[in-house]
């Protein structure tokens, strides 16, 4: 029996106190960093929404200006432009999406 408890005394590991302060760090780690993702992902969000508002616009005025006789406005310019070509079916919705938050 001695045997056995001279064993377990020097088997090293880690005890429940040291458990525990490394799980309360990694806690505090996450608090502080998901905040900060999310923040990252707003922020990306709002940038790509700006880039497509810009891109689209920019397409708008140059198609205006080779085709300066169009009395296109709205929804109607964006499908003229879609059908040729000029920009995407998604940078049409997401400028949608965009005109309606702004």
């Amino acid at each position: 029996m001695r045997k056995i408890i001279k064993k377990l005394k020097n088997e090293s590991g880690f005890t429940l106190l040291e458990m525990s302060i490394v799980i309360m760090i990694i806690a505090a780690l996450l608090l502080l960093i998901i905040p900060n993702v999310s923040k990252v992902n707003k922020t990306t969000d709002e940038t790509t929404s700006k880039a497509v508002v810009n891109t689209v616009e920019t397409q708008i005025e140059l198609y205006k200006m080779e085709n300066p006789s169009t009395d296109l406005s709205g929804d109607a310019l964006l499908e003229e432009l879609k059908n040729k070509q000029w920009i995407t079916e998604k940078q049409v919705d997401a400028y949608k999406r965009s005109q309606k938050i702004e």
